[in-house]
């Protein structure tokens, strides 16, 4: 009896299971061109899968759960969701090219209008105070820039402020990045720079000018990045702490905004509280970024 009820089993949950994951094959095409995106990313909200599409814009994902969602992205593209189905299936995906990968001045209006230049970040604060963190290769911090000007924002520079250090740490370069916020965490996403940004500095105000990369302002947002990297190999792979300091800036009416990640970790929210409880920390990373308008 209990032998019949095995193979009835079998026969009964082995087909339910097989039917229970599909697997999706497709290919990502820039809408307006008809060409194919390559290394797309793709990413499946409820499973945490992660994937791309390859120099050809194609792509094959194994073992997708029904009703779970494909979210696309490409730097340039706005990101399309896709409802995965419960059968196995092949997707056309077409992607909107994004408002802010090209920037274009009409040149025979050139005399006719202005440019106007805006700033954010904890670089701006004037509560500066002579307070900073301890670092090490690999180490970074990210500040969300918010833009809250609207369409048309040009990216023109990243200004920030270090001090020098308490101790003899050894100095090493600094990477500046840009990076779009992630749809899915919020978090430091796809670099947006075309082009590396390395920096040697001591201690006061240095700037990088990313205009030539012709970068609109993304309606969400950006993260400015900066990560202090050995790139002469000076510490031979050791992990003492290094200079500089990117100095804080803190106040109480401002939002913390800055994020950290040591070497091998994860982001998280850092919010430093170290000269009033109720004071909000925030490093002095600035972003400078301009609009055109007419003369009046």
């Amino acid at each position: 009896m209990s032998k019949s009820f095995c193979i009835i089993s079998c026969i009964v949950v082995l087909p339910f299971f097989a039917f229970s994951q599909t697997n999706i094959k497709g290919i990502v095409l820039n809408k307006k061109t008809n060409e194919a995106i390559p290394f797309a990313n793709l990413l499946l909200t409820k499973s945490r899968l992660v994937s791309h599409s390859d120099e050809k814009g194609q792509f094959s994902v194994m073992n997708v759960q029904p009703a779970d969602t494909l979210v696309v992205s490409s730097i340039g593209f706005e990101n399309q969701k896709i409802v995965c189905g419960s059968t196995d299936g092949f997707l056309r995906i077409e992607m909107n090219e994004a408002s802010y990968s090209l920037f274009e001045i009409n040149v025979s209006e050139k005399d006719r209008t202005k440019r106007d230049f805006h700033r954010v970040g904890g670089f701006y604060n004037k509560h500066h105070k002579n307070f900073a963190t301890k670092n090490y290769p690999g180490f970074q911090f990210a500040e969300y820039m918010p833009n809250e000007i609207g369409p048309g924002c040009r990216l023109e520079k990243v200004k920030l402020c270090f001090m020098s250090s308490i101790s003899d740490d050894p100095y090493v370069d600094i990477r500046i990045r840009i990076q779009e916020v992630d749809p899915v965490t919020g978090l430091p996403g796809n670099d947006l720079l075309q082009n590396r940004y390395l920096i040697s500095p001591g201690t006061g105000n240095y700037e990088a000018d990313v205009k030539s990369e012709n970068l609109m302002f993304p309606a969400n947002g950006v993260f400015v990045t900066v990560e202090w990297v050995d790139t002469k190999n000076s510490l031979n792979g050791k992990l003492p702490t290094v200079g500089p300091y990117l100095r804080w800036s803190g106040s109480k009416d401002h939002e913390c905004r800055t994020y950290v990640r040591r070497p091998g970790g994860k982001w998280i929210l850092d919010s430093f509280k170290k000269f009033d409880r109720a004071e909000k920390m925030n490093a002095m990373i600035g972003l400078e970024f301009s609009t055109i308008r007419k003369k009046d």
